[in-house]
């Protein structure tokens, strides 16, 4: 594609991208090998099937032990195996997984209990350390029946450039390493903020081990983490594999984040290939969670959109709309897929407050996905963001948002897990009558009437503050600019300080009942 005028950095690139695939090989050069969720101190999931599977030399029989169960696989042509051990209980006492083929692996100190996968870009792996009182939560971390699983990355996606050592790790062998850990002050600090206080929330309320794997890399668009069959059975995403640095799908920061740390590459002409990165489709699930599916999870936490809301002119705010449903819709049949479980569980935090402009039609994408994908639930998280930092602290309260959902939604317990969500409206004379799902028995401005940051329009499109009213679970809207209102909005705007939630202090996700386009809606907010 491109003329190559560094002869020695061509030259060094390709020889650095042949061992790149000769490491990311299915064909084990010899040995046993068990997927990379299996190592010492894990945790396998209890209540179903539990797959058992790695690599080994073609024909070997392989035999894995564990809990009273002994169960036979042959290795095939590719080297890959798999036993499915018969649903396991609940156990917090230490036990041993064998693995005996053309070597013996003895795997010690594993518990059984709940698994759950937290995923998508840096604040999903937001650590520990640098969260509000992460500090304090470090110093106790001594919960037996947590452990987690941090798939660490290497190199990262700051803006330095990678030097052909770092280009070379890019690819399934190298790119994401850790261990299982016990929860302890020496590791916790490096786990995700997110992921940690979900995992602290649920071994409390549950007492059963809780493990979590940590595998969340910063600036990803969501196409990165979509598995390849998937994403090339979606001819839009298709078309963004073939040029990924040309596609209109693809944000600003993304392409200019990939190109720093190519920047040799670039500076060479960009000579086909282009070398693999974390951004392009399908990248960060070939490099890792490829391996881990389907190893047994209860569900997953995702937390990520970012980049992919990184558009600035209203122009593009429907289409990004449009791309980041397809692209999420598709994730989660292909991670599904993967796990061999239709109805796993995706558990979705929704875009905070900050100024970016093309939030609000983002957040909207999130919301529209959680109401029509079956088994998916949205944390609404506006209230806890920063309006200036992309990297608000205070993830505490977003994962016990997320707990609230597992434990009613995964648990079944007889509590309330959402804000009020909109369920109809009418027009009734000068004002709109709003209904509302998860009302808790009530809706309450939590500082004190009157509620904020509702807007009302007419048949212009142009939308006014509006006064809204509590009556009972309805919310009556109204503007005396707009005689004949045909539109409501709330929390239509990047950033606010919002006050509209719910009696059991989940705050309402932000909403508006028209589908204008976003280039033609002004407003006096």
């Amino acid at each position: 594609m491109f003329p190559c005028h560094n002869l020695a950095f061509c030259l060094a690139a390709t020889l650095l991208f042949q061992v790149a695939a000769m490491a990311a090989t299915n064909n084990p050069p010899g040995g046993l090998k068990l997927s990379r969720a299996f190592t010492h101190n894990a945790i396998l999931q209890r209540g179903r099937s539990c797959p058992v599977f790695g690599r080994d030399l073609p024909g070997t029989k392989i035999s894995v032990s564990f809990a009273g169960q002994k169960l036979n696989a042959l290795a095939a042509a590719d080297g890959h195996w798999r036993v499915d051990l018969a649903p396991l209980s609940v156990s917090s006492q230490p036990q041993a997984l064998i693995a005996v083929g053309s070597s013996t692996l003895t795997l010690t100190n594993l518990l059984v209990g709940d698994v759950w996968l937290v995923s998508g870009q840096s604040n999903a792996d937001w650590p520990l350390r640098l969260a509000t009182d992460g500090a304090v939560f470090i110093a106790s971390a001594t919960n037996h029946l947590i452990r987690y699983l941090q798939m660490a990355e290497s190199p990262t996606t700051t803006g330095a450039a990678w030097n052909p050592a770092q280009v070379a790790r890019l690819n399934p062998e190298h790119y994401f390493t850790g261990l299982w850990q016990m929860d302890d002050s020496s590791t916790a600090g490096a786990v995700s903020a997110i992921g940690y206080f979900f995992a602290r929330q649920l071994a409390t309320n549950l007492n059963v081990p809780i493990g979590l794997i940590d595998c969340a890399v910063g600036g990803t668009p969501t196409e990165s983490w979509i598995p390849t069959e998937a994403l090339q059975a979606n001819p839009r995403l298709a078309a963004m594999t073939r040029d990924f640095l040309a596609s209109p799908m693809v944000g600003a920061f993304v392409k200019a984040r990939l190109l720093q740390n190519l920047a040799d590459w670039d500076h060479a002409g960009r000579p086909a290939p282009m070398p693999e990165h974390p951004y392009t489709p399908g990248a960060c699930w070939r490099f890792g969670l490829a391996d881990v599916a389907p190893f047994g999870i209860r569900g997953l936490l995702w937390y990520q959109g970012e980049s992919n809301a990184d558009f600035s002119d209203p122009a593009e705010f429907d289409a990004m709309a449009a791309w980041h449903t397809d692209a999420f819709t598709t994730l989660v049949a292909g991670w599904r897929k993967a796990w061999e479980r239709d109805d796993l569980p995706v558990y979705v935090v929704q875009l905070p407050q900050m100024n970016r402009p093309s939030w609000p039609w983002f957040r909207e994408s999130q919301s529209r996905c959680a109401l029509t994908i079956s088994n998916t639930a949205l944390v609404v998280a506006y209230d806890l963001g920063d309006p200036n930092d992309v990297h608000p602290t205070n993830k505490r309260p977003v994962a016990e948002r997320l707990a609230l959902i597992a434990r009613a939604l995964s648990y079944g317990e007889k509590t309330e897990w959402s804000g009020p969500l909109l369920r109809s409206w009418r027009v009734e004379g000068k004002s709109v009558v709003l209904e509302f799902d998860h009302t808790s028995g009530g809706l309450v401005a939590f500082d004190g009437p009157p509620l904020r940051h509702f807007e009302i329009a007419g048949a212009d499109r142009r939308f006014f503050p509006a006064e809204a009213i509590i009556s009972g679970e309805r919310v009556r809207v109204s503007a005396p600019e707009v005689p004949a209102p045909g539109a409501v909005r709330y929390a239509w705007s990047p950033a606010a300080s919002l006050n509209f939630f719910n009696t059991a202090g989940l705050p309402t996700s932000p909403f508006r009942t028209d589908d204008w386009p976003a280039k033609s809606s002004p407003s006096k907010l």
